[in-house]
């Protein structure tokens, strides 16, 4: 729903411009700033639908911004347990980590395509 209300947000400032008819040159730096808020409306979309990202913001408590930091950091989804320790110096959440990655093997794909999602 969020995504929808964000496309329709960019699509009325595109209308808007258009009625205003603005230069070309604004019209491409507004062009520019709402396919940027798009993407990342999109990227946020596909987050919230990632196992492992949505564990780790609502179980481990981390912000989007931590979270990118963390799996920059990590190789993989073992290695995240290690690198979430370091960070967040309780133990607790390591072993909550690898134990999630152990019984649900599909969190080492949901590493996978946040790894990919941040290098995008």
């Amino acid at each position: 729903m969020q995504h929808l209300e964000e496309v329709n947000s960019s699509l009325q400032v595109y209308l808007e411009s258009v009625v205003k008819g603005v230069s070309p040159e604004e019209s491409e730096t507004i062009i520019s700033e709402q396919q940027k808020r798009l993407d990342f409306s999109r990227k946020m979309y596909d987050l919230k639908g990632n196992h492992l990202y949505a564990f780790l913001s609502s179980e481990i408590d981390l912000s989007l911004d931590a979270i990118i930091k963390l799996i920059s950091k990590s190789d993989n989804a073992y290695k995240l347990a290690d690198v979430v320790y370091e960070v967040t110096n309780r133990k607790s959440d390591k072993e909550r980590i690898e134990r999630m990655v152990q019984r649900f093997p599909r969190l080492l794909n949901d590493f996978d395509k946040l790894k990919k999602e941040m290098e995008t």
